[in-house]
């Protein structure tokens, strides 16, 4: 039976192993490097030389924020979305619907008419959001048919301590894309 000691798990050993030095990573693995009994050499090689790279991933507060300048200092309740559309000579607009949740779950909130190529709304943060484009298609010479080009995504904020000078919340999530591929 093992004994825990108060307010050491296993997440604390990892960010004490992720956050040893070079020289200290190679001298806690030298022994498997050495033929150790543990690991074989090319598994301590393969640890050593990923170690770098689960440092950054164990941050999950820096992921994604480039510019302290998309920061919010509270939390944002609505959030801008930013839908790609196709227009062209046969789609000079296009028919626009904003679903809560997916598609199958039919709670239509927003139905519009676009005329530009980015079409943007305000909506509720920190939920999932189906988006959905009707286009014409077909040639001249036949009748014409309806395609829908549909995406879908959370729109989430997420608040960044380690980076900006102060608490900083971001949107992300909040580009969709429902423009037509051919």
């Amino acid at each position: 039976m093992k004994t825990r000691v108060p307010g050491h798990t296993k997440k604390m050993q990892m960010k004490q192993i992720i956050s040893l030095t070079w020289s200290a990573k190679k001298e806690l693995f030298l022994p498997a490097l050495q033929g150790g009994e543990y690991l074989s050499r090319t598994v301590a090689i393969i640890i050593l030389c990923t170690f770098p790279f689960i440092s950054q991933a164990c941050n999950p507060e820096e992921w994604g924020v480039a510019d302290c300048s998309e920061c919010y200092v509270d939390k944002p309740s609505e959030a801008e979305i930013n839908v790609k559309l196709t227009l062209n000579q046969l789609n000079p607009f296009v028919v626009i619907n904003v679903y809560s949740g997916r598609i199958e779950e039919e709670i239509l909130i927003l139905s519009d008419t676009a005329r530009i190529e980015t079409w943007s709304a305000l909506l509720t943060v920190d939920e999932y959001y189906t988006v959905t484009a009707t286009y014409r298609s077909g040639s001249q010479t036949r009748d014409y048919y309806n395609v829908t080009a549909i995406d879908g995504g959370f729109v989430r904020t997420k608040k960044i301590l380690a980076r900006c000078d102060k608490p900083c919340w971001v949107i992300r999530g909040n580009n969709f894309n429902v423009r037509l591929k051919y």
